[in-house]
């Protein structure tokens, strides 16, 4: 729900006493270092243009998937059309399923094991540790599936869950944020975006969650578990957890009184604020156990 005008100017004052800066579009030289990779790919990706992505036969013959990329760009714009002038909830319904759909996407064909999807920009590791190696490694052996649509259609979420393959992202709608309790008595009502995507607690994360963890601990705390440590998440545990939010959505008509962005900034500026910290919370915990630094990032 929006702020009211009071509400509005308490949140500002808040915002300005934590500390949260809204910087807009930065240039390229004042990318921070350790985001400069993600930054980097976001921008190229921003660049690729319909009429030259997958122009030719044999671009689509090394990666078939280029061809429904295409089609899916097609359909989300005529969405888009047909929602012109119309209310939010109106844009949201037509169009956030069709920009989202990749997240609930399968990605390996559980018949010949090879990538019914693979993504224009892959994760990267710098260096030459043995991580490094690794996942260069398996980047190498991905190869297209070239199986037949109506060979695939038996696929279920179930299915692929039982021989190993997740589908690691969730999403939650309208869901209340829980903030540090000191932050909590501050803030003038509750924050409550439109949505928030993340991690689902599979079987690999929870067996994490459930090692214990050590470090910079107590003596008398080293046996605890890392979910114990982390204390009460942001969101609710009920139903299917999201133990790690890394994307939030809030969204404005076009057609409502604030025609800038402030209120999308006033609006998620707290609970953003909140899923960065329970980032660097895991990355404290983690930071004695892996050699790769990363910052969060929502």
């Amino acid at each position: 729900m929006p702020f009211t005008a009071q509400e509005r100017k308490k949140v500002e004052r808040l915002r300005r006493k934590y500390r949260i800066e809204f910087r807009g579009e930065l240039p390229s030289h004042e990318w921070p270092d350790v985001h400069r990779p993600i930054f980097t790919a976001v921008d190229e990706l921003g660049k690729r243009q319909f009429d030259t992505y997958a122009a030719c036969t044999t671009a689509i013959e090394d990666a078939p998937w280029t061809a429904e990329i295409k089609k899916h760009a097609d359909e989300l714009s005529e969405r888009a059309k047909r929602c012109a002038r119309r209310n939010e909830s109106t844009w949201r319904f037509g169009c956030e399923p069709c920009v989202l759909a990749r997240l609930t996407s399968e990605v390996v064909c559980k018949f010949c094991r090879k990538r019914v999807w693979r993504s224009e920009i892959e994760a990267t590791s710098e260096g030459n540790s043995t991580i490094t190696e690794a996942l260069r490694a398996r980047q190498n052996k991905r190869n297209p599936c070239r199986c037949s649509r109506d060979f695939r259609i038996g696929d279920s979420p179930r299915r692929m869950e039982a021989i190993g393959l997740n589908w690691i992202f969730g999403h939650r709608e309208d869901e209340l944020i829980h903030h540090d309790p000191t932050i909590q008595k501050e803030l003038p009502s509750a924050t409550k975006p439109d949505a928030i995507c993340g991690l689902r607690q599979t079987r690999n994360i929870e067996n994490l969650l459930n090692d214990t963890a050590c470090i910079g601990r107590p003596e008398d705390d080293q046996d605890m578990l890392v979910h114990e440590i982390l204390g009460d998440p942001p969101l609710s545990e009920d139903g299917d957890p999201l133990v790690f939010p890394f994307l939030l959505l809030e969204a404005k008509s076009a057609k409502s009184a604030d025609s800038d962005w402030n209120p999308i900034k006033l609006q998620s500026a707290f609970p953003v604020r909140t899923l960065l910290c329970t980032q660097e919370l895991l990355k404290n915990m983690t930071e004695g156990h892996t050699k790769r630094h990363a910052d969060p990032l929502v």
